[in-house]
This record gives C-alpha cells, sequence and structure tokens, in this order.
C-alpha cells in the first residue's frame, strides 16, 4: 500500500508530526508492505524512509495528492494528511472490506464491531484527513478535483463519487486517529484559507450535477 501524506513541516514540530504518522503507520501492520510518499512543502524538510517530494506550486489539497499519485504504483492507496496515528491493523481491514467490490473508504475515527457502512456524508462516511483507494478509480475519476485549495476538497470528492455512481464505504473496524488537525494550529497560512473556500467550492462543483 503506497501512503500519501501532505505535510508542511517548515518548523521540527511540524516534522515530527509527519514523523509519528510514518513511525504509527509501520509499527500497524507486520504484514503489509507500506511505500511513504511524503507531498511537502518546506524545501529542507526530509524523512527516513520515504520518498519526500517537494513542490514549488501554491498550497493545494488535492493537487498534492495528485502530484503524489504520479509517484504510486501500489493497488491500494491511502490518501493522509499527516497528522494522524494509525492503529493496529486499520490496513488489513479496510482492504477486507474494500473487497472486489469498492474502490473508495475511510476508516473510522475509533474501531468500533460494526459492519461497514456506504454513504457520502462528510466527517462521517468520507474521513477527508484518510481516503483509501483502489488505483483503478483514478481510471474512472481521472484524479481530484482541484478547483478548491483545501476546505472541502473532501466535499468535492464525495461530489466526483456520486457522479460517477461509485459507493464509498466507512470501515468501523479499521481505526486511524485524527489528531485534531495539529498542522492547522500553528499554520496561519491554512487558517485563513478556513471559511473562505465555500464559494470555490460551490462554482467547482457545479460540473457534476449539470
Amino acid at each position: 500500500m503506497d501512503i500519501i501524506l501532505v505535510s508542511n513541516g517548515r518548523t521540527k514540530y511540524l516534522q515530527n508530526i509527519t514523523k509519528h504518522a510514518i513511525e504509527s503507520c509501520k509499527a500497524s501492520s507486520n504484514l503489509i508492505n507500506f511505500n511513504f510518499i511524503i507531498i511537502e512543502q518546506d524545501k529542507k524538510a526530509e524523512y527516513e524512509g520515504a520518498n519526500t517530494i517537494h513542490y514549488n506550486f501554491e498550497f493545494n489539497y488535492n493537487k498534492c495528492l495528485n502530484l503524489g499519485l504520479k509517484y504510486s504504483t501500489s493497488k491500494y492507496v491511502a490518501l493522509c494528511n499527516n497528522d494522524l496515528n494509525f492503529k493496529f491493523h486499520w490496513a488489513e481491514n479496510i482492504i477486507l472490506a474494500m473487497g472486489d467490490t469498492y474502490l473508495s473508504a475511510s476508516p473510522a475515527l475509533r474501531k468500533m464491531d460494526k459492519p461497514p457502512a456506504e454513504g457520502y456524508t462528510i466527517g462521517q462516511h468520507i474521513t477527508g484527513w484518510c481516503i483509501v483507494i483502489n488505483r483503478q478509480l483514478i481510471d474512472v475519476i481521472g484524479g481530484f478535483d482541484e478547483g478548491v485549495r483545501f476546505w472541502y476538497s473532501d466535499n468535492i470528492y464525495g461530489d466526483q463519487l456520486k457522479a460517477k455512481k461509485i459507493k464509498h464505504i466507512l470501515v468501523y473496524n479499521s481505526s486511524v486517529q485524527h489528531l485534531v488537525s495539529l498542522t492547522l494550529k500553528v499554520s496561519r497560512e491554512a487558517r485563513e484559507l478556513m471559511g473562505k473556500q465555500y464559494k470555490a467550492y460551490s462554482e467547482a462543483r457545479k460540473k457534476y450535477y449539470k
């Protein structure tokens, strides 16, 4: 499984957040070979045991994911924030749940003994901080819509899925903890994006509902 992490390691603190995500993912399984692709904004930040890709365009979350996909070769790809804590067997369980039926899935914040749930509700079914896809999905949707910079990136992804009638599932027995947007707390640029993207999102999504 390829793990694409979007990171801004402009300080040691922020680099350590990304490093923790990498290490917790490595420790989560002794069966799956994880290939880490870090899409990094800071030119000096590097991560051991990962392919660090530095970009020089204006920050756009889905554009970062699309860049990461160019370096991805695995059947399954996890598209992730950097402020995550991966729980034991999260990857095995989500792959088993997807099987040959689903091309898109999200883990739960907290592991529960419940069957997977289909849906597109943001924050409930589509957990934007971690989405796992079968790479066949890219052939169907043609990459992630870059019409918004950060906020509503998961919303427009849901629109892309619905437009192609692709079902998405939340897998309750796969757990990835989101550490409350730690990067956003110290990133002025990211905070300024909050609440300013709805107009862009409303415009970008129109093409899926013509």
